[in-house]
């Protein structure tokens, strides 16, 4: 107690100076009785029997506190509160009854329960050797407010065996402990962390756990003693001291500015702040706070410029900034297909006079030799000329003529007529012998407007081979220098090369831009298109910031030819025309065995000397715009020829 009131006098001369600090805390205690004891005053005892401890118990406590500091790490309180508890003594006694089997010597137990609920008064020392951990070392004084007794007996030997009146146990006594020792002095030791919950660190979260002990006994007639096991948690509020020292602060900034395309005005930011503390003799701190701010700026639009040169390839590969179309003469010998199709027109079954009919004098002289390639009439409107002398050449051949009608009278009529129509020409004009051309006519929804022709042997529907001299005009070639100034990286860019506001060619691609692009003018156009027109060059470029810039068009204008150099000796040129099935609806019908492709490496292979030319190429080109195929056909023929087609040449 003496301590406890020095411990109040020295708070109140530190009190002007120094803040308290206040906690309050709660939890559960785990009783444990340590003695025995014979009597307790107040408490029955029957035959002078010695009690002992059972286990321990769990009951709960509540305290509030308060302290202040004593040093560095040091502080002085006092806590108070209240504690819960209650704990069993048994003892056993031997007693002689009576069993049907003769006398017997039983166990009776008899079970004192005692609770207590108690004022707990402890000044306390505390010593802080971490910043989140405390250990307090104190002197609880317990105030018994309520301290109640129920006794109580029953047979454990023979176990469940029943009183006089039936019960298995029996209350022998209750009430107050009137021996209870007030006040009982303790010791205790605590262990505490604190666990900051505000910034300002004020505030603190405190698991906790202490062990006490009694120093005295609880009961003043017996000794009976108790150690307590506390686990619990807390709120403590901790002001800081009041800084005897003077604080020098002094504030430092600094700026980064960084420039954005995304930002729409200038915006600055607080991105972080240190702060670091320096003695400055006894009395001053010195404290230096540093500022880091982030300024973002709009950022203006990246430099982007597109500029395009344009020159042709000239003798020996240089640059060239006029060119004209070239003419040359070529011998020129081709494999082309016989497509061995008539088409008619509306409701007619006679052979179009489009196509060429010859009497029969004539066709007796008729050769292939003479269809050429670059005739005004197509090669095509010679098709029945090409199979009939094919069939007089070579005897043993069979034609075979398909039509196919709609299942009605009339278009049955039709189709014959149109088959007869081409089977009447041939034996007249040719000669052939009825037997050697079968008509064979099918049924589908509706009636075709052409009749094809086929043979088993391929002989009368082969190929052509076709010899020229033509006068070849060639475009020369291109070469596009595209030029970019850019600060931020390309994203795409494009060259459009455009006649008459139609595109004919392009370049494009998400890498980075090629130092040139090269265009061949033959694989896009013709000489006459290309000769009588403008064509525009267009650079587009786009940066990863969203900016686009074109170039001003460059203009490509090609001069007219000058005449051929007929001192100058023919080029030997030998192709090979290849088409693909022309359209889906031709393909339904399996009778029409149209020959519709032509294989380039069987042409190759057919034993001609002009084409068998070891160490040379074989190279595919593109079609132009008006292919020399193409040309001098009718709408009704250009229908078969206007699927995809690679011409493969060997020069």
């Amino acid at each position: 107690m003496r301590l406890f009131f020095l411990l109040l006098l020295a708070a109140t001369c530190l009190r002007a100076q120094t803040p308290y600090s206040f906690e309050v805390s709660g939890g559960l205690t785990f009783f444990t009785p340590l003695s025995t004891f014979t009597s307790i005053g107040g408490v029955p005892n029957p035959g002078g029997l010695t009690f002992s401890p059972q286990g321990m118990t769990v009951a709960g406590h509540f305290m509030f506190g308060a302290d202040f500091p004593l040093g560095d790490r040091w502080r002085a309180g006092l806590r108070t509160g209240f504690q819960g508890g209650w704990a069993t003594y048994t003892a056993p006694e031997k007693v002689t009854i009576a069993q049907p089997s003769g006398p017997y010597l039983a166990t009776i137990e008899h079970s004192i329960t005692a609770s207590l609920l108690l004022l707990n008064s402890e000044p306390y020392v505390r010593y802080e050797p971490l910043d989140w951990l405390a250990i307090d070392v104190g002197l609880p004084i317990m105030i018994p407010l309520i301290s109640r007794y129920t006794q109580t007996e029953r047979f454990t030997d023979p176990a469940g065996l029943q009183f006089t009146d039936g019960s298995v146990e029996q209350e022998t006594g209750s009430g107050n402990i009137s021996s209870m020792r007030s006040p009982v002095l303790f010791g205790s030791v605590r262990a505490s962390a604190m666990l900051p919950l505000t910034a300002k660190r004020d505030v603190f979260l405190t698991p906790q756990v202490d062990i006490q002990t009694s120093l005295q006994s609880l009961i003043t007639t017996s000794t009976v003693s108790a150690l307590l096991v506390r686990v619990g948690v807390g709120v403590r509020y901790s002001p800081q001291d009041v800084p005897s020292t003077v604080r020098d602060t002094t504030y430092a900034r600094d700026t980064i500015t960084v420039l954005s395309s995304r930002a729409k005005q200038s915006i600055t930011e607080l991105t972080g702040q240190q702060v670091e503390e320096f003695r400055s003799g006894t009395d001053t701190t010195r404290v230096l706070i540093t500022q880091h701010y982030r300024t973002t700026l709009p950022k203006p639009a990246a430099v982007l410029r597109a500029a395009l040169r344009v020159a042709f390839v000239g003798y020996g590969g240089k640059d060239v900034t006029d060119a004209s179309v070239q003419i040359r003469r070529v011998r020129v010998t081709r494999h082309v297909p016989l497509l061995p199709v008539v088409v008619f027109t509306q409701m007619e079954n006679a052979v179009p006079s489009r196509y060429v009919k010859l009497p029969r004098r004539d066709a007796q002289r008729f050769s292939e030799s003479s269809v050429k390639s670059n005739a005004s009439t197509h090669w095509q409107y010679n098709v029945l000329n090409i199979i009939g002398s094919r069939m007089v050449q070579h005897p043993q051949t069979r034609l075979t003529i398909h039509g196919v009608d709609d299942g009605s009278e009339m278009g049955g009529e039709l189709i014959r007529g149109r088959i007869e129509s081409v089977r009447t020409y041939l034996m007249s004009s040719f000669g052939i012998t009825p037997s050697r051309i079968v008509p064979d006519v099918e049924h589908a929804e509706r009636y075709h407007d052409w009749i094809s022709m086929s043979d088993s042997s391929s002989i009368l529907t082969a190929p052509l081979l076709l010899t020229d001299t033509i006068l070849e005009t060639t475009l020369p070639v291109v070469r596009i220098y595209p030029d970019v100034v850019n600060e931020a990286p390309l994203r795409a860019w494009s060259v459009l090369l455009t006649k008459d506001s139609t595109t004919i060619r392009s370049f494009a691609d998400t890498l980075d831009l090629p130092a040139q692009l090269t265009w061949n003018m033959n694989e896009d156009l013709d000489a006459d298109s290309a000769q009588n027109s403008t064509m525009m060059a267009t650079l587009s470029v786009f940066d990863v910031e969203g900016n686009v810039s074109f170039n001003e068009p460059s203009t490509i204008r090609v001069r007219a030819p000058q005449g051929p150099d007929l001192s100058a000796p023919l080029f030997e040129r030998t192709e090979t025309l290849v088409i693909s099935a022309p359209n889906a609806t031709i393909d339904e019908l399996p009778t029409m065995k149209i020959p519709t492709s032509v294989s380039s490496i069987d042409v190759w292979n057919n034993g001609s000397p002009s084409v068998a030319i070891p160490g040379v190429p074989v190279r595919s080109h593109g079609i132009g715009e008006t292919p020399w195929f193409r040309k001098n056909l009718a709408d009704p023929e250009l229908y078969f020829w206007s699927s995809e087609t690679r011409l493969y040449t060997k020069e």
